[in-house]
């Protein structure tokens, strides 16, 4: 019997391992399109439900559009992204499995280098098919906030929503 939980226990670790990195790969794709601005691919990263909440797919875009015009407009760029490997536990939310993957963003405006730290929130129904939620500017909007939680309850007290550091 002891050998028997041992094998499972190993077997869902390793199934632990794998969807987090499976949706770290995917991570690392949307973060590209973040980084590159392609809304459409962005977009298609999100996750579906999101983008129904938001107002639909060309709504959601116009808004990602003005965001970073907006970012632009300070005359800022985005000068890369990491995230941290540090292999979190699974979350579940219903059906869904979901990791919260700490993710650090460099900008750089007016010289000054900022590294913004916040989480893509990764979500799957079958640990193969990843989509996403990004917390970005979370801070600075409360309902974008109480949204999230609402739509992922399960995610209360698991992010801590203060993110900027400027170095």
């Amino acid at each position: 019997m002891k050998y028997f939980f041992i094998v499972c226990f190993t077997f869902f670790i390793e199934q632990c391992n794998q969807d987090y990195y499976s949706a770290l790969e995917k991570g690392d794709f949307a973060g590209n399109a973040f980084a590159t601005l392609n809304y459409e691919v962005i977009a298609n990263c999100t996750y579906p439900k999101w983008i129904e909440h938001s107002g639909g797919r060309s709504k959601f875009i116009d808004e990602l559009k003005q965001e970073f015009h907006r970012f632009e407009s300070t005359n800022s760029v985005i000068s890369g992204f990491t995230f941290d490997n540090t292999v979190s536990e699974p979350i579940r939310n219903g059906s869904l499995r979901i990791y919260v993957l700490p993710l650090k963003l460099k900008t750089v405006t007016a010289g000054v280098i900022f590294n913004e730290n916040y989480y893509l929130i990764a979500i799957s129904e079958d640990g193969k098919n990843w989509s996403f939620v990004h917390t970005r500017r979370s801070n600075e909007n409360e309902s974008k906030v109480q949204d999230i939680l609402t739509m992922f309850p399960a995610l209360n007290g698991k992010i801590e929503w203060i993110f900027y550091t400027t170095r």
